[in-house]
């Protein structure tokens, strides 16, 4: 007699076999009275659903439920029309990769390399691969390091471009090089694998960088490292301000410009609890001779 069948018999008393009968009858005769003796357990609260790991996922497994961290996320493929992107998912028993296809793939948009994730109703044919319903989502972010705490290792960033250097032509080769800050400390990338991906970076915008390697006082981004370009920000040295139609225009040092609607605005000069009736020209009079001059940053 099993672990189940011992613990329903206290559950049920004599009608436990009467309700065994009564499972397989429900199900027209189809289940194993073993299968039965497990949904009753089931239902009891005797099996209690846990993540599978993925050492635990057989060849040709369904309703997978799985926990795992993301090591890798590869770059978009076209098959026969069909787009898909996979992720490589990793814990402590093993390794396997997760195919999305076509709209599926949003899924990824808020998941990055590090992110624990859960995978619900996933079934495995040559890896994993979501069913209809399935999804991805993440359980717990990983965390990035601040640049004023970067150590030689692998690292993920999230930081401001200063500058691009733009392709450079050395004995090993070329690569693009361009320059992150958090406003106090610069630190170079040189992308060596997959340089194209240098040419849409632009100052000023914000970047993700993940799964790359800090050594020798630089970033260094290979094919299994991830960027993506966040937002676009305005950095630099404000040289004057001014309000037209109602929006504020903040004019930069060599830079250009940006213009601010009133709530934006506001808050930029720092008058976050002013009423609305105060025209926004008196606010910037007051606040105009502390900004001037300084190094700013406007998402």
């Amino acid at each position: 007699m099993g672990e189940f069948e011992q613990r329903l018999r206290e559950i049920y008393g004599d009608s436990f076999e009467e309700k065994v009968q009564e499972t397989i009858a429900k199900y027209e005769g189809l289940l194993t009275r073993e299968v039965a003796i497990k949904l009753l357990a089931k239902e009891n609260g005797l099996i209690k659903d846990e993540p599978k790991k993925i050492s635990e996922i057989k060849p040709g497994a369904k309703k997978i439920w799985l926990r795992a961290y993301v090591k890798e996320v590869e770059p978009t493929r076209t098959f026969g029309g069909k787009k898909m992107r996979a992720i490589v998912l990793k814990d402590e028993t093993g390794e396997i990769k997760l195919k999305l296809w076509n709209d599926q793939i949003d899924m990824l948009k808020k998941i990055k390399i590090g992110d624990l994730v859960e995978v619900k109703y996933a079934y495995e044919k040559n890896g994993l691969s979501l069913s209809y319903g399935g999804a991805v989502s993440v359980v717990e972010e990983a965390k990035l390091t601040p640049l004023a705490l970067i150590q030689e290792g692998n690292v993920s960033l999230k930081e401001i471009v200063e500058s691009v250097e733009g392709r450079v032509q050395t004995r090993k080769g070329e690569f693009f090089v361009f320059y992150i800050s958090d406003g106090e400390r610069k630190v170079k990338c040189i992308i060596v694998e997959g340089i194209d991906r240098g040419e849409r970076i632009r100052p000023g915008e914000e970047i993700l960088i993940q799964n790359a390697r800090y050594k020798s006082d630089a970033v260094w981004i290979n094919s299994k490292s991830r960027m993506m370009i966040k937002s676009r920000v305005a950095k630099g040295v404000v040289e004057d301000m001014r309000v037209e139609g109602g929006k504020l225009i903040v004019v930069f040092k060599g830079n250009g410009e940006r213009v601010l609607e009133r709530k934006e605005a506001v808050e930029f000069l720092g008058a976050g609890g002013v009423a609305d009736d105060i025209d926004l020209e008196t606010i910037l009079n007051l606040k105009k001779e502390n900004i001037i001059g300084k190094e700013v940053i406007l998402p």
